[in-house]
This record gives C-alpha cells, structure tokens and sequence, in this order.
C-alpha cells in the first residue's frame, strides 16, 4: 500500500494514469502560459504565492499561519517555469526579480532581489504549487487536532484561505493592475524603481499614493505642534517657578514645585513627542517621500486652499533631524 497521502497520493496517480513523469505533465500544463510569456518580452510579470507555514516551532501545539509573497519583473526570452524537484524557484529568466512578503506584520515589509533572476517559492514544494496552482493551499495533515468535549476539535490553520496558491499575471495589460491591486502606494513607486520600469501613476493609485503620503505629512504636523505646545507650557511653568519661587496659590489651595519637578513632568511627554515626530519621518524616508513627494492641494475652508510640496517638507525635515 502507498504510503503517499493527499496531493502527493492525487500526483503519483496522475503520472501512473499518464505514463509521464512530472516534469513533462507540468510542461503540457503550462504550455499556454509559456505561449504568452513568448509574446511579452520585456514586459512585466507579477505573481503571488500562498502557503501554510509553522508558527511557533517547538510548542506543544503546532499552528500555521497564511504565508503570501508577492513577486515581479520583466520578462525576457529566457523567462520559464521550472519543472524540476531539484528546485526551490517556479520561475527563472525574470529581469530585476523583486518578491515582497505580504503577509509580514512587524514593520513595513521590505523588497527582496533575488539572484540569477528566479522567483523564488518561500514554501516547500514549488511542484505542487505549478500543479495545482488553482486551488488554495493543502492545509497542513494535522490542521485538525480532536481533542474530544462539546466542540471535539480544535484548528490548527490560523486563517484559512480560498484563494488560489498562485495567481500569475503576465505582460504589461494584466501585470499593472495586478501590481496596484496587492501593493500598497509607495510600495508601487518604490518597485517602480527597483526593476527600472517606469510604471504609470495617475487615477486611483495616483489618489492612493498622495493620500498615503498625507497621512505621514500630518503625523508629523501633529506631532509638531504638540512639541511646540509641550515647550510653551514648560516655558510658563518655568517662568512661574521663578516668578513664585516655587509656591503658587490658588484660590482653593497651595502648589508647590521646582525646576525639576517641572522637568519629570514635560521632559517624558517631550521625548515621546520627538520618537513620534522621528518614527513617522524615519517612515517617510523609507518610503522616499523626500525623492518622489507630490505636489498637492488642500482645501483648509471654503475659499481657502494652499499648496503643500511633500518632496519639500520631507527633504527639509530629514535635513534638520539629521536623518
């Protein structure tokens, strides 16, 4: 009796019904594919890949989560799949190959070049994921663990998906709506120039791209003036410290205070203030904001409406913190 079980089980069969390996059944299954990426030389590629990998190693229970990478590039006349056990890439030939963990959750992910142009598969088994490329991921064989009671089981699979463990788009009409569709804004530009494509940005991820870069713009305003406020009122307090010599009365009672008590109070608030100012700055220029800002209007009120050059305010601000 075989010993294979799920897909592997469903491939054994399909090369023993076929009387071919398979390497030579994916060739005919994506024969079509490699048909149209034939016809799109120096255009682009773009491709998303899901997966179930292990989250807490070493624990008692074993979960997985939904792991999603976004890949792109440009096409060139060695571009292919790779039909061979022998790899951990489902495509090579790919210029300035680019993936993106999307499902990353500490930070803003980051690009990721792969070398010798692959596009690389973060998974186990890129053969099952050409094979089956329609279907959503295999959950793990022990997703479901019975532990008996009123509920009799408990999952294993943190956030199961329907969707496709490969979604491929190929050649310009298809990739750049599938780019805007799972990057965000400044990711677009930022892969824009990492594989030296100059991808269009007007309609909606033009909106998207200037509202993004708004949002950073007015973290740091706010966060400026309540730096500004902050330091006032340390400036009057300090004042009425040395006007009062530290007693100051009330109607219904006495405060007193000093030089440093009036430091523990604005110092902690202050330094708060400025990791906040820096975080989203340090976030502005990760992003290039100070390279690729927008020029874009504002309405404050009706009639009223000023003009606010991002690349400037980033590029200045990253000036005079020195970043």
């Amino acid at each position: 009796m075989s010993r294979l079980k799920g897909e592997f089980l469903e491939l054994q069969n399909l090369m023993d019904k076929e009387g071919k390996d398979l390497e030579k059944i994916l060739e005919e299954k994506l024969a079509p594919l490699n048909e149209k990426i034939s016809k799109s030389h120096g255009q682009l590629i773009g491709a998303v890949t899901r997966d179930y990998q292990t989250r807490g190693c070493g624990m008692r229970h074993v979960t997985y989560d939904l792991d999603e990478n976004f890949y792109a590039g440009i096409i060139t006349p060695n571009t292919k799949f790779l039909t061979s056990w022998t790899t951990h890439a489902f495509m090579s030939g790919i210029k300035n190959s680019q993936s993106l963990p999307l499902s990353y959750t500490w930070g803003e992910a980051v690009f990721y070049a792969h070398k010798d142009n692959l596009f690389n598969f973060f998974g186990f088994d890129p053969m099952r994921l050409l094979q089956f490329m329609e279907r959503p991921p295999e959950e793990p064989a022990d997703s479901w663990e019975y532990s008996g009671g009123c509920f009799g089981g408990m999952r294993r699979t943190l956030f199961p998906t329907e969707k496709p463990r490969l979604e491929l788009s190929v050649g310009d009409d298809e990739s750049i709506p599938f780019l805007q569709k799972y990057l965000q804004g400044w990711q677009y530009t930022k892969l824009s120039k990492l594989i030296n494509y100059d991808l269009p940005i007007r309609g909606e991820i033009r909106d998207r791209i200037e509202k993004e870069q708004l949002k950073v713009y007015d973290e740091v305003m706010q966060a400026e003036e309540k730096a500004r406020s902050l330091e006032s009122q340390k400036k009057e307090r300090m004042k009425l410290v040395k006007d009062t010599g530290g007693i100051i009365n009330y109607a219904t009672h006495i405060e007193l205070t000093d030089e440093f008590v009036e430091q523990i109070r604005f110092n902690p608030l202050m330094e708060e203030t400025r990791r906040r100012i820096l975080g989203s700055l340090k976030k502005a220029i990760n992003r290039e904001y100070n390279e690729n800002g927008f020029q874009v209007k504002r309405r404050l009120d009706a009639g009223v409406t000023i003009s606010i050059d991002l690349k400037e305010f980033f590029s200045q601000r990253k000036s005079m913190f020195k970043l």
